[in-house]
């Protein structure tokens, strides 16, 4: 990551390496385990402008990459007593979004805001937990399973605000 300052610009572009490895063991274990590695290049971006000594702009582009982690991919857990039980998902794939964010911010003497709006797409989402199947009666515990879900968008805005108001008597 580096700043390019030029003015009343600043330019923030970078680069994340990103690699994993879960090496199982399958000693120990009553199911099969699976080994799983991988790696992604995420760029990003960000732009701001400072419009005058109290207002500025920002724009920020980034991609990005979460790897599943072991428990995901080859942890059992069964609570029989509870009805439930979590299984592994040993074809779960790494999530990749790409997301952009538009805000504005100010400043003056004790009082700062701050508004954004976000946008972000999702592939292979990995959601935790998902209920894949059972009831939760005897006989027929509820499954929980951690899975990607295809396609997923999420987008939304931020306001925040802050004021200082000084010391109390």
């Amino acid at each position: 990551q580096n700043e390019i300052v030029a003015g009343p610009w600043s330019i923030t572009p970078g680069l994340r390496l990103d690699h994993f490895r879960i090496q199982a063991d399958p000693r120990g274990f009553a199911t099969p385990v699976v080994s799983l590695s991988g790696q992604a290049t995420s760029p990003k971006l960000g732009v701001l402008y400072r419009a005058s000594d109290a207002v500025s702009l920002f724009a920020h582009y980034a991609a990005g990459f979460r790897a599943p982690n072991a428990g995901q991919v080859n942890a059992f857990f069964d609570n029989p007593t509870g009805n439930y039980r979590t299984i592994p998902n040993p074809n779960l794939r790494p999530e990749k979004s790409q997301s952009i964010e538009l805000g504005a911010r100010g400043r003056w003497q004790a009082l700062s805001l701050e508004a954004a709006v976000f946008h972000g797409r999702y592939k292979d989402f990995i959601e935790d937990l998902q209920r894949v199947s059972g009831t939760g009666a005897p006989g027929n515990p509820l499954v929980f399973q951690s899975v990607n879900l295809g396609r997923v968008t999420l987008s939304g805005f931020e306001l925040k605000g802050r004021m200082d108001w000084g010391a109390w008597a």
